[in-house]
């Protein structure tokens, strides 16, 4: 699992790099670019602070784990 996200990181990583360069080339500053990732960030907070609102409040939040006796 954590090798997926580490790859999906990376990969995510060179084609934001690639992205902001190619905004840098077409306009001539990397205004849009700036912009752009912030927008994204705004929107990945607000994504966060939804995690388990729909979630019912009486069911477990993972498997059970036994009780070490």
């Amino acid at each position: 699992m954590f090798g997926w996200i580490v790859a999906s990181h990376q990969v995510g990583a060179a084609l934001a790099a690639w992205a902001a360069g190619w905004v840098r080339t077409v306009e001539g500053a990397y205004d849009r670019a700036f912009l752009i990732s912030g927008g994204l960030c705004v929107l990945t907070a607000g994504m966060v602070l939804l995690i388990g609102q729909g979630r019912p409040s009486g069911s477990p939040s993972g498997p059970a784990i036994p009780d070490a006796a």
